[in-house]
């Protein structure tokens, strides 16, 4: 389905226009979801290219699209060139969007993940615990962004060999979840 919007998108918007680079990347962003990684990955990189060339430096798309190859390259082993990516498409979401935006949150979440795979603990660490109070508030301490963010900063915690310091964040994401989803609901089980 994904292929036929590529290809309704590449005849009505063109080869370069911002429909059919988000329908590339919704197309790679879906293979990665049924992990087909490898063949995801071409399709990234092609609306990167894309993004890149035509919709330039100054449309938050391009760092989008960088963001999202960032994602896949680490989950598929590779957390330095991740690392390098995110950091890319962090410096043009901060300077386009500002660090409290919703979508420069992710990327600092994602970053702070491929961080922890490099062993790079106190970079993880402090760029969760900067991630908190913006949360907090812009967004409220109940909003989506709080538990997964809280259970990364518990998870680097414990990485780097603090386990005592990531109970707190731990037990507060695990409130969250059951406050929004009910003790009961199976994703409580995974915090």
């Amino acid at each position: 389905l994904y292929r036929r919007a590529v290809d309704a998108s590449t005849e009505v918007d063109g080869p370069r226009g911002e429909m059919t680079i988000t329908s590339i990347g919704n197309l790679a962003f879906l293979l990665a979801e049924l992990d087909r990684l490898e063949e995801a990955e071409p399709f990234a990189q092609q609306a990167v290219d894309l993004a890149r060339k035509h919709l330039g430096p100054d449309n938050p798309d391009t760092y989008l699209a960088i963001d999202k190859l960032a994602s896949l390259v680490r989950q598929r082993g590779r957390p330095a060139e991740a690392l390098e990516l995110h950091d890319e498409a962090l410096e043009g979401l901060h300077r386009l969007l500002g660090a409290r935006h919703s979508t420069t949150l992710g990327s600092t979440y994602a970053s702070s993940i491929a961080l922890r795979e490099l062993g790079r603990f106190d970079e993880s660490i402090a760029r969760l615990e900067e991630m908190v109070p913006i949360i907090r508030e812009e967004y409220g301490p109940e909003s989506r962004f709080m538990s997964p963010t809280l259970q990364a900063l518990g998870a680097s915690l414990r990485a780097a060999g603090r386990p005592g310091e990531a109970v707190e964040p731990l037990e507060t994401a695990l409130a969250g979840v059951i406050k929004v989803l009910g003790p009961e609901h199976h994703r409580r089980a995974v915090v």
